[in-house]
């Protein structure tokens, strides 16, 4: 795809509640009114989720 500007932000789990908690790591693209346009889920045994918008239709007014 065509790389966007995003913000990134990113959860680490830390202390005991962790347990086996995933890393979330959320990038909100500036172009798509800051709605994610991708999410990445690490969980600590080294599963992966990624997820990543291909196409988004915006109806602006």
């Amino acid at each position: 795809g065509t790389p966007v500007q995003a913000l990134k932000l990113t959860h680490v789990p830390l202390g005991e509640d962790s347990g086996n908690a995933p890393k979330i790591e959320l990038w909100l693209a500036a172009a798509l009114d800051y709605l994610p346009a991708r999410m990445r889920l690490t969980w600590p045994n080294g599963d992966v989720l990624d997820q990543v918008v291909d196409t988004a239709n915006l109806n602006r007014t």
